[in-house]
């Protein structure tokens, strides 16, 4: 199911909500519109109604002051816009390997978060994405091998890290960047005046990255990887 064209091809018939959130309901589908609550934890949940909850909209969660954990469903393909911009509260993300797309300033200015995985679906990651997230230390991009279902990404999938990703990010210490990542902007930590240490696999875009940088590089497999971050 592409995210991208369902709006398109589907319509959206009204706004619904529970406890915690605001709907938008579509013909085969449900997207996440805004946040009424001011819990610590969220869960959006995997379906609503019998419909699948696919898509976070822009700006759903921004400014949200009080979330300190999110779980993102098992059904999420793609994060909008800003959709948790300025969180300032969250500290902990859990996202499922379905999501497919993280777009830019999706969890920029969310301070108190430390780590973040991101699921092996993801193709690009873009600019300013997680711009001004000052606390966040640890990052790990999962690899297109460690989906969980057994699907078999195409051979030509193209993995990228633009420009300005983690810009002012400036407690980043380790970044564990995949051998499917095919690209690494020059500029991904934007100018901030950070070293983390650049972890992966031998003659990958990591390690170039890393060389281009003057950056510490760890060649280390990712078992390896979790016992020793």
């Amino acid at each position: 199911m592409d995210g991208k064209c369902l709006k398109a091809n589907s319509k959206h018939l009204h706004p619904e909500t529970d406890e915690h959130l605001r709907y938008a309901l579509y013909d085969n589908y449900v997207e996440v519109i805004e946040c009424i609550s001011t819990a610590e934890t969220i869960v959006i949940p995997d379906t609503y109604k019998g419909k699948p909850v696919i898509s976070i909209d822009q700006k759903a969660f921004m400014d949200n002051q009080t979330m300190k954990h999110l779980v993102i469903g098992n059904n999420i393909l793609r994060i909008h816009t800003s959709a948790f911009e300025n969180c300032t509260a969250l500290l902990h993300v859990t996202m499922s390997s379905t999501v497919n797309e993280i777009s830019e300033a999706a969890f920029r200015g969310c301070t108190a978060l430390t780590n973040i995985i991101i699921p092996p679906r993801v193709t690009t990651l873009h600019s300013t994405t997680f711009e001004g997230c000052t606390s966040l230390a640890k990052v790990v991009i999962e690899s297109t091998d460690m989906l969980d279902d057994g699907t078999v990404l195409t051979g030509n999938t193209v993995r990228s890290i633009a420009d300005g990703t983690f810009t002012n990010c400036e407690r980043l210490s380790i970044i564990w960047i995949p051998a499917d990542i095919s690209t690494v902007g020059n500029d991904m930590l934007g100018g901030t005046p950070v070293n983390p240490w650049v972890c992966g696999g031998d003659a990958t875009a990591s390690s170039q990255f890393a060389t281009n940088q003057r950056l510490d590089y760890l060649l280390v497999d990712r078992d390896d990887f979790d016992a020793q971050a």
